[in-house]
């Protein structure tokens, strides 16, 4: 080979390397920003999940205090029932 040849070929090699290595980089950055987006997602989901807990330990405790008997007569008293027993 000529020393043309070769200086060609390397020319060729180096160009086909460069794009190589900026396809690369490219498909890393937008990987990285997929995954900066998915864990902001995440984020914000976690924060809605921890509401919703609390939200929905605050219908628990709504639920209990509504099955205590006494909450039961003073709904009942509010409504104007009575028991038997009271007449």
């Amino acid at each position: 080979m000529t020393l043309e040849k070769l200086q060609r070929i390397a020319a060729a090699v180096t160009a086909s390397a460069v794009l190589l290595l900026f396809i690369l980089v490219g498909t890393l950055v937008y990987q990285m920003s997929i995954i900066n987006g998915k864990r902001a997602k995440i984020e914000q989901l976690n924060a809605e999940i921890a509401t919703l807990r609390q939200q929905n330990e605050e219908v628990q405790n709504d639920i209990d205090r509504w099955l205590n008997e006494w909450k039961i007569e003073e709904r009942a008293n509010e409504l104007g029932y009575v028991y038997e027993r009271d007449k």
